[in-house]
């Protein structure tokens, strides 16, 4: 665990504040952006290639050492920017797609930016005995978009979804 109020990243020689979050650079001033998609991100030292270093994860590696393969760093509170020691915890990449989920961060139905039915198609394919085909040539997407929305591969938030009903099979005897 770490006492004094700044730690030191070893890979990049930079220095961090883990009670607040901030990152500083080698001359001690802070360093790093909020951008775009909500993380702080600061340019990597010249002895570390790759471009950009993610504040969380400098923060997270100086306190903690070096984060294990497979593992992935989370901000309990959702937001991106707040990268104080207290706020991050170590997950697993299918822990964190979880709680991503869970807050309501992973885009779905027509709030993903590629989407090409509607929660009112869906229903309506759903609810129809037209053909696959039939729908796809309609909507202009392919047959295989239109039978996973129909079987509930895809859309599963659209009720009713046929893969969320109970099929439960009696149990044989023995």
């Amino acid at each position: 665990m770490w006492c004094s109020t700044l730690a030191l990243h070893l890979p990049t020689r930079i220095s961090v504040a883990p009670r607040t979050g901030e990152v500083f650079g080698r001359e001690g001033q802070p360093i790093g952006a909020v951008c775009a998609d909500g993380y702080v991100r600061f340019r990597r030292s010249k002895n570390i290639p790759k471009g950009v270093q993610y504040g969380h994860r400098a923060v997270w590696e100086a306190v903690y050492g070096p984060i294990p393969p497979g593992y992935q760093i989370d901000h309990k509170n959702g937001q991106k920017a707040d990268n104080r020691i207290s706020n991050l915890q170590l997950v697993t990449a299918l822990q964190h797609a979880r709680i991503g989920w869970a807050r309501g961060q992973s885009a779905m139905g027509t709030r993903k930016k590629n989407a090409r039915l509607t929660e009112e198609v869906v229903v309506a394919i759903r609810a129809s005995s037209r053909s696959n085909g039939d729908w796809a040539a309609e909507l202009g997407v392919h047959k295989d978009t239109v039978r996973d929305a129909r079987r509930g591969r895809s859309w599963r938030h659209v009720r009713p979804c046929p893969r969320l009903r109970t099929r439960r099979r009696p149990r044989s005897e023995r």
